[in-house]
């Protein structure tokens, strides 16, 4: 519509171009019309860049706040009773095994992240001391986790996804680590 209105606008003699006013005018002109379509297909790239960047952001959304959740479930275990402890922790393990299973890799890796933190923070709970992850675990026993080098290759996979940008998670290797943690839970009688 507005093309032809500015070719209408052109088709104007010279002598009928004086009464528009500046602007049309100014429109008539065969580079304003390049001007004008360059920036209508500039401004429409960019409102499809921003349409996807607002769908990655929603879609990124869900993992970040189960973190949230996990970690709030794991701060409030310090308070609880028994039968609560055990409650919650069946709980944050539902969260973590969804999101194994949610079939997307930013979701496997997270939740391969956050299964080694509670079982870190398991540990600290437990009385194992050290400064890190790797320390607590050097000290419990095989006779206490009979899997403990399926955790320990757990934790080097956590680690790669901490410290190497371009490590690439299969769902297998994801469910393979979450399960490894879930056994070593279990034999310590966590969950």
């Amino acid at each position: 519509m507005i093309y032809m209105f500015l070719l209408q606008a052109a088709a104007i003699t010279a002598n009928n171009i004086a009464s528009f006013p500046a602007p049309v005018s100014l429109l008539a002109s065969p580079f304003a019309l390049k001007v004008y379509y360059f920036l209508k297909i500039i401004l429409i790239v960019y409102s499809f860049i921003l349409f996807m960047a607002i769908i990655l952001i929603v879609a990124s959304a869900r993992p970040k706040k189960v973190a949230r959740e996990v970690r709030a479930s794991i701060e409030s275990i310090i308070g609880q009773g028994e039968g609560e402890k055990r409650k919650i922790t069946a709980d944050v393990w539902r969260e973590i095994t969804k999101l194994v299973g949610s079939g997307q890799e930013s979701s496997w890796r997270l939740a391969v992240i956050e299964a080694d933190k509670f079982f870190d923070e398991v540990l600290r709970r437990l009385g194992y001391s050290g400064e890190n992850f790797g320390e607590r675990l050097k000290q419990v026993h095989p006779s206490e986790v009979e899997n403990i080098n399926d955790v320990w290759n757990a934790h080097r996979i956590r680690n790669s996804l901490s410290h190497d940008v371009n490590f690439r998670l299969s769902e297998g290797e994801a469910k393979k680590a979450v399960a490894a943690y879930e056994r070593a839970m279990k034999d310590l009688e966590v969950i």
